[in-house]
């Protein structure tokens, strides 16, 4: 369906409201008992609490009574009605949800989006009706919910400054119909529950409740707590002054910054205290003056570090422009015999009912002329730094590692006799490195309960999103005290959508939406090296060429393969051959990948494409002012420059 960059939220708000009001489809079992649409809101939009646990509180009708959301004697939810509860006038979130969305009906979300009125009224009322609330399927003997729908969003939709909104709308149109990891529905890329390899019940892994009864996932390589015991909520209070260059001290929901690069960096760390400035930089497999933004933004900010070490397998814009060491990095070919990526099984797993799959990675050959595996080499920069031991300990809880395989002080092992040590720890010892190099991976079948885990633990997801309302007053407080303004709306608990800075421009100059998209050929900007990935390439003509609307192209007085000038409303511009196409919003214009490399240590990628990253902004203007994801659009207009290439 055409839709506008940055306006997926808006779409998908108008549909919840359509299934909640005009279709009323839910599945209210789900709501009660998997969400927190059963907690009371209080007039402040905080959960109303119990006096004595501290728990948030829901209405039980058959008692008629408030009780703390996990008592064991509740033997209903309310779900809507005004309840009086410690002398405070109270709601359930559901019913505030319900009304909220009210504003954002079709037509509204029709003129921001493009996309009729009537199609955002058909897919809502189709996706409801094929949700099948209420339906069952047996698996295996095992009764489940069946809900054969789901929803999904990657960059495109999550790439703006709405980011946060926009993805929680894509997640909570399916929590309303209990279509999320059970049978027919979206599963999480990674996996949830895992109950362990039948021989040992290692690695397990499960996602437990916070203390209000919300998911902590279930998280495979890491260093976060993986059980209720050991849990540490991940977001501390926001304060300031701020320590780290990414501010994230007072963006406490920010999972990544672009802080540390952007235009406006020097602004905010003055504002907000940042007194740190970073002395040496240690890039591995990375390009950010090409890849991360904006290449003027970032490269000033790179130029300010002091030391700029690079490992690299070939030259990068990075290393060749502001290295002042570049070190021969190892292709995954030659890298060492390890459990490295046995357990990151983010983007890598076995999905759905498929079985357990662990396998451990070995060098097809040997590491060509002085090229070595960053991760051999970090022990020996631990080594030398005296730290091997709290390197040690890291690895240990990185990879769960415990009784008598765990590293102890003073050991100084290599990854692959670590990752011996891993295997025989999850798998028995005589499941080891030199079982793995001669099997290549171990398998087992996997558990109703552990691919649709959610009916099986007690755990909530927020469809209302306390934590905004909890935390944004504190960071709106303490921003603007230092004179730093956002667009602080969006901390809101209601799903909502908020127009992007594209959006706000006007039409008259500046006409056309650019966006980058990916390609299946293609792996970001690090894959332009590899010649027949470049050679199939130019067998496609969206990829190396700009891409517009046939109409709007003519109407411009383009012809395939005009070389034209993008330029945006910041006078930010880049150039390349275009060509028409039906497959663009006639209000739009696209460049494929992270493509346009102008680096000579690339001779295969050398000026192949066009480099979208050229156009966009690095400041907090263009970021999520909750998540602090990077607006990755803009307004431009679309000149020709010349004759046809």
């Amino acid at each position: 369906i055409p839709i506008l960059p940055g306006t997926d939220g808006a779409v998908l708000v108008a549909m919840i409201n359509v299934i909640l009001n005009d279709l009323d489809i839910y599945d209210a079992p789900y709501i009660k008992t998997k969400t927190n649409g059963s907690y009371l809101i209080g007039p402040d939009q905080l959960y109303v609490r119990d006096p004595e646990t501290n728990k948030p509180m829901i209405w039980d009708p058959e008692a008629k009574a408030a009780k703390a959301f996990n008592d064991p004697t509740i033997k209903d939810y309310a779900l809507e009605g005004e309840f009086e509860v410690n002398g405070v006038k109270c709601h359930p979130s559901f019913e505030l949800i319900k009304e909220h969305v009210k504003t954002y009906t079709p037509e509204f979300a029709e003129e921001v989006s493009t996309v009729p009125a009537k199609t955002i009224r058909r897919i809502a009322k189709e996706f409801a009706e094929a949700a099948q609330v209420g339906s069952t399927i047996m698996l295996d003997g095992v009764e489940l919910p069946f809900r054969p729908v789901g929803t999904a969003i990657f960059r495109g939709g999550q790439g703006h400054t709405n980011s946060l909104h926009s993805v929680y709308a894509t997640h909570i149109i399916g929590q309303i119909l209990g279509a999320g990891d059970v049978p027919g529905s979206t599963i999480a890329l990674c996996p949830s529950r895992c109950l362990g390899d039948p021989n040992t019940g290692r690695p397990e892994v499960a996602c437990f409740a916070d203390p209000d009864g919300m998911l902590v996932p279930g998280l495979w390589s890491t260093l976060q707590a993986r059980t209720a015991e050991d849990y540490v909520p991940r977001h501390a209070a926001p304060t300031v002054p701020c320590v780290g260059t990414g501010l994230q001290e007072l963006f406490t929901q920010g999972m990544a910054s672009v802080f540390h690069s952007s235009k406006d960096r020097h602004e905010l760390w003055d504002k907000l205290g940042v007194k740190f400035n970073p002395e040496m930089m240690l890039s591995w497999g990375t390009n950010n003056i090409h890849g991360l933004g904006n290449p003027e933004s970032v490269a000033e900010a790179v130029a300010e570090i002091p030391f700029t070490v690079c490992w690299d397998l070939y030259p990068t814009e990075l290393s060749e422009g502001f290295a002042d060491i570049v070190l021969p990095g190892c292709h995954h070919l030659e890298h060492t015999a390890s459990c490295g990526d046995a357990y990151d099984l983010y983007f890598n797993a076995p999905i759905a009912y498929e079985d357990w799959t662990i396998h451990g990675t070995q060098p097809v050959i040997e590491p060509q002329f002085e090229r070595r595996f960053i991760a051999d080499v970090l022990f020996d920069i631990a080594d030398e730094l005296g730290m091997r031991d709290d390197y040690n300990e890291t690895l240990n809880m990185r990879f769960d590692i415990k009784d008598k395989y765990a590293i102890k002080k003073g050991e100084k092992l290599n990854i692959t006799e670590i990752s011996d040590r891993v295997f025989k720890c999850n798998h028995g010892d005589d499941k080891g490195m030199d079982w793995f190099k001669e099997n290549g991976f171990i398998r087992w079948p996997k558990k109703p309960e552990e691919a649709y885990w959610r009916p099986f633990l007690d755990v909530r997801v927020p469809i209302y999103l306390h934590d905004l309302a909890k935390e944004g007053p504190t960071i709106i407080e303490l921003a603007e005290s230092r004179d730093v303004h956002a667009d602080w709306q969006q901390y809101t608990p209601f799903v909502s959508w908020f127009p992007t800075p594209v959006q706000k421009v006007p039409d008259d100059e500046f006409d056309l939406i650019c966006y980058s998209y990916r390609t299946t050929l293609h792996t970001g900007g690090q894959t332009h090296q590899i010649p027949y990935l470049v050679e199939a390439s130019h067998m496609n003509p969206h990829i190396y060429n700009i891409v517009i609307n046939r109409d709007t192209g003519k109407a411009k007085g383009f012809a395939d393969g005009d070389i034209v000038t993008i330029e945006s409303n910041y006078g930010r511009t880049t150039s390349g051959p275009i060509i028409l196409s039906d497959c663009v919003h006639p209000k739009c214009i696209g460049i494929a990948s992270t493509a346009g490399h102008w680096v000579k240590g690339q001779p295969i990628a050398y000026k192949q494409g066009v480099h979208f990253n050229t156009l966009m902004e690095l400041d907090l203007e263009h970021s999520d002012p909750v998540c602090l994801s990077i607006e990755t659009s803009a307004k431009v207009k679309v000149y020709k420059n010349g004759g046809a290439a």
